[in-house]
């Protein structure tokens, strides 16, 4: 079977999923339904909202191609005015098409019924503030970050990713403050020169580190000749 049988084949699937859920909700009689009833119910609502956050990705993927080309206006105004979304709405839309596009494997389980539209909207707010590495190094984390929102609810996977985040920052922010440490250390210098009036100077610039041990032995020092005999009437910059 190529690629194009597949999809096809995919989408009959879909579809024929799809009205399945629609027959289930609309043959509904809440009055005398039970437990077990209203379950399959809640699951069918929940696979129908997948599905259609789904088609709000695509429809908003595309309206952004038709945006670039001075085609159509944004996929936002789009959702907000046609499609009766609060502006707040549209916008969450257009943030989970955002997290698709990093991260397709949501993509392909959001169509398929397996996460919520809110699982996309707890990776968007988790990655607002990051920076273009850290939104790149969380992208790469899509396969564990499915696993567990596929196993959880959105609260608790809203909670999983926001500290996956977290730690993605905090190893960022620890290596470049290596790094930066580094560069410190590399570019640190002893410049010696003399002035007109013959004084000579030393200028010495040190990284962070030796620089807190240079002034360590210093005081050390220092502490060491305040002891001897003469030394207290010496100033702290002759002694």
């Amino acid at each position: 079977m190529n690629r194009v049988e597949d999809r096809v084949t995919d989408r009959q699937g879909v579809e024929a999923r799809m009205l399945v859920n629609i027959h289930r909700l609309a043959s509904l009689d809440a009055a005398t339904a039970d437990l077990p009833v209203l379950r399959q119910v809640v699951e069918s609502v929940r696979d129908l909202r997948s599905f259609i956050s789904s088609v709000e990705l695509t429809v908003t993927r595309r309206t952004n191609e038709l945006h670039r080309a001075g085609h159509a206006g944004s996929a936002e105004g789009l959702l907000a005015g046609s499609g009766g979304q609060s502006a707040r709405d549209a916008k969450a839309a257009k943030d989970r098409a955002d997290v698709a596009d990093a991260m397709p494997m949501f993509d392909t389980a959001l169509q398929n019924g397996h996460v919520d539209a809110g699982h996309l909207d707890a990776i968007a707010r988790a990655q607002r503030g990051l920076s273009d590495a850290a939104k790149a190094e969380l992208a790469k984390e899509q396969e564990r970050l499915l696993a567990a929102a596929e196993g959880s609810s959105v609260d608790a996977f809203g909670r999983t990713v926001a500290d996956v985040a977290r730690a993605i920052t905090a190893e960022l922010d620890a290596q470049a403050e290596a790094d930066r440490l580094t560069r410190l250390r590399n570019n640190s210098r002893i410049k010696h020169w003399v002035d007109a009036d013959g004084m000579h100077n030393t200028l010495i610039s040190l990284d962070p580190v030796r620089d807190a041990q240079l002034d360590a032995a210093l005081h050390a020092q220092l502490a060491s000749l305040r002891q001897r005999d003469g030394s207290a009437a010496i100033g702290r910059e002759q002694l």
